[in-house]
């Protein structure tokens, strides 16, 4: 939470301190420190602050791929409906004037860590890749396509691994779990078989194709190991999916 007025914070985090672990700022600058160096759900910054306000501070975090994909809350004393398109144009994800009523923040912090937390479990379960649909912004949505599109190029190396993938994503093994746990809801380990999995469903439509052959495909040495992956992954086995898609 971000907020120039040190009373407030203190009440704030009082309040919410039984749900959530807080962590305080008194300005956005110190706030980018923090969000930086620790592992943040969702930050709730007030709009009005010294040296860096919360509009600076919201449009630097979606623009850096260390911090996009965290959600931001703007607490505001300005109720104008340009202010509110500043907030939004700077990639704010929800917006709440002051004073509030505690019900009202709760319910809005609530609203959107559900709202990651579906989008997570309909990513991992979906046996297609549709990242559009997952509605992100700019940033993210461009980082997990070329995620994907890095795995898609390694699909059949059994030994593709995490070195290789954040090197070629340009960025640090720890910023990529970060924004893979984030984000999906996975580790890079987790992602990358799942996105393995989701192409060994396209490849069990295709007519004439056995389990080993597909498990081979998508870069699993084992096949009765793919089958275990994908029975966790779908709960159904590789051959009675492609038994359903054959009845459809």
């Amino acid at each position: 939470m971000v907020d120039d007025n040190e009373e407030f914070l203190l009440l704030m985090k009082r309040k919410l301190a039984t749900h959530y672990n807080i962590l305080t700022a008194t300005n956005g600058k110190k706030a980018l420190e923090i969000v930086r160096s620790e592992d943040v759900d969702l930050m709730v910054s007030d709009y009005m602050m010294p040296e860096m306000d919360g509009i600076e501070l919201c449009a630097t975090m979606k623009q850096d791929i260390n911090t996009s994909h965290i959600p931001v809350l703007m607490l505001t004393a300005k109720s104008s409906v340009e202010d509110q398109v500043r907030c939004f144009n700077a990639g704010a994800n929800g917006y709440l004037t002051k004073p509030f009523d505690m019900k009202m923040l709760n319910a809005r912090i609530d609203n959107l860590m559900k709202s990651n937390q579906k989008r997570q479990e309909k990513f991992r379960v979906d046996t297609e890749i549709n990242v559009v649909a997952l509605e992100y912004q700019s940033t993210d949505e461009q980082f997990l396509e070329k995620a994907i599109e890095c795995i898609e190029q390694h699909l059949i190396e059994t030994e593709f691994d995490i070195d290789t993938f954040a090197s070629e994503l340009n960025v640090s093994k720890s910023t990529l779990n970060r924004k893979m746990k984030a984000m999906i809801g996975l580790s890079p380990v987790e992602f990358i078989r799942n996105i393995r999995l989701k192409h060994a469903c396209t490849l069990l439509k295709k007519p004439f194709i056995n389990v080993s052959e597909v498990a081979y495909a998508v870069g699993f040495s084992n096949p009765k190991y793919f089958t275990k992956c994908f029975k966790k992954e779908f709960d159904v086995t590789p051959t009675e999916y492609q038994k359903k898609e054959e009845d459809k």
